[in-house]
């Protein structure tokens, strides 16, 4: 049910985006508003991942190659986010 309504929102937005329904000073921000939001959301992430005391103490076990694979998934969406900002001028 998540992913549907996530998916509604997406489509919603897409829509009012292109048909420039939101007033221009809104629209103006909205990429302040959607970067604020993101690393709220990081924040957050990490507050729910800190209060996992058995995955802290996991963490060792891990070992480097999900370290790795992690911040390489972050890296790369944001180097694909700045490439995507450069090419349309945000």
């Amino acid at each position: 049910m998540d992913i549907l309504l996530f998916a509604l929102c997406l489509v919603v937005g897409i829509a009012v985006g292109r048909r420039r329904l939101l007033p221009k000073p809104l629209a103006d921000r909205s990429s302040l508003a959607l970067t604020g939001a993101i690393y709220l959301l990081l924040f957050l992430i990490g507050c729910e991942l800190g209060s996992y005391r058995s995955l802290l103490s996991e963490m060792g076990g891990l070992g480097l190659r999900a370290l790795a694979l992690c911040l390489g998934g972050l890296v790369g969406s944001a180097l694909l986010c700045r490439l995507a900002g450069s090419r349309h001028g945000l």
